[in-house]
């Protein structure tokens, strides 16, 4: 397996966030299910209806990848040496670990047994950022770690793993039509059960067409406008299988909706499954922590690909409690 710095995932939100995908070899059990056939978006994407796009989707010329079969984001310190995170990667993912995640990522509810492994790991406790240009410093700090990051991992011994947490959405799969961006989509299906307050540290989405900007969040019903909780940025999502991010620190109450925005590329949507009074959308980004604004239900469209993962927060720590948002 292959550890490469993405840079498109490199945001604040309090500390610096780094993102670093996974790529599978192929000896490992989960490439065949990465390695992908997608479609390829002439320049400008899709402007026709929405009820079109799947049929234009369809004629669309197609090439062959291999797939992150997983990505996870770390919290880093403003000042981080390359090296030192470098070091710090490997004692995370150690080659128990990497065995480990390569096989549970082939099993069913992969995302809860990655979940569980992901948070038992260290952090680095970075302070909050204090640079006033956000954007310098993510491109100075994507310039400082990128070449250091594009790392072989060995793999060891498959140990054993437990899993329960917070879910929230429809889950992540390969749906019957999909749905381009610019729009901020909230799905009803499957709010989150949690009996109080908890975190969403892992998320999945699968995507039609590759996926571009996108920000995943959660939302909850203000008597007419829906409001977003809290949020954060993932950057771009591969087209053709489920991908899954850990990392994430994302703030989740009792029936919660899943929530998206992305600026490129088409979401796995369904027509079928769900509930379309319950799913909305709405033109333009919404999804910062506060935004508010009343949406229209999507009627066509019921589910979307997109997961939450996480467990609920007692006395300070985050724990395996069942939280899911979204239907699975």
């Amino acid at each position: 397996m292959r550890a490469v710095l993405n840079t498109t995932g490199t945001h604040v939100k309090s500390t610096l966030r780094v993102r670093v995908d996974f790529y599978p070899e192929e000896t490992d059990e989960s490439y065949k299910i990465n390695r992908v056939s997608v479609p390829v978006e002439p320049v400008g994407g899709y402007t026709g209806k929405p009820e079109d796009l799947n049929a234009w989707i369809e004629k669309l010329p197609r090439i062959e990848q291999v797939n992150p079969c997983f990505s996870h984001f770390m919290a880093v310190d403003e000042t981080i040496k390359a090296d030192y995170f470098h070091d710090h990667l490997l004692s995370i993912f150690d080659p128990d670990t990497i065995a480990t995640i390569d096989h549970v990522l082939t099993l069913p509810a992969a995302a809860h047994y990655l979940d569980s492994i992901m948070r038992s790991k260290p952090t680095l406790s970075p302070k909050s950022v204090v640079t006033q240009d956000i954007v310098d410093l993510c491109n100075s700090t994507n310039e400082k770690l990128v070449s250091s990051i594009n790392i072989t991992l060995n793999k060891g011994v498959v140990f054993k793993v437990d899993s329960g947490s917070i879910t929230v959405g429809a889950g992540a799969a390969n749906y019957n039509n999909a749905r381009a961006g610019n729009n901020t989509y909230v799905e009803g299906t499957n709010a989150a059960r949690s009996s109080g307050t908890g975190v969403i540290t892992t998320a999945q989405f699968w995507a039609n067409a590759n996926i571009g900007g996108l920000r995943y969040g959660m939302f909850w019903w203000n008597a007419g406008p829906y409001v977003c909780r809290d949020s954060e940025a993932i950057g771009n999502v591969v087209a053709g299988s489920v991908q899954t991010f850990s990392g994430l620190t994302i703030n989740v109450e009792l029936n919660d909706k899943n929530g998206v925005y992305y600026t490129a590329g088409n979401l796995e949507m369904d027509t079928v499954i769900g509930d379309a009074l319950l799913t909305a959308n709405i033109a333009g980004e919404y999804i910062d922590p506060g935004d508010s604004t009343n949406y229209a239900p999507s009627g066509l469209y019921k589910a979307m690909a997109a997961y939450g993962i996480g467990g609920q927060m007692i006395s300070g720590n985050i724990v395996p409690k069942l939280i899911s948002v979204g239907m699975i």
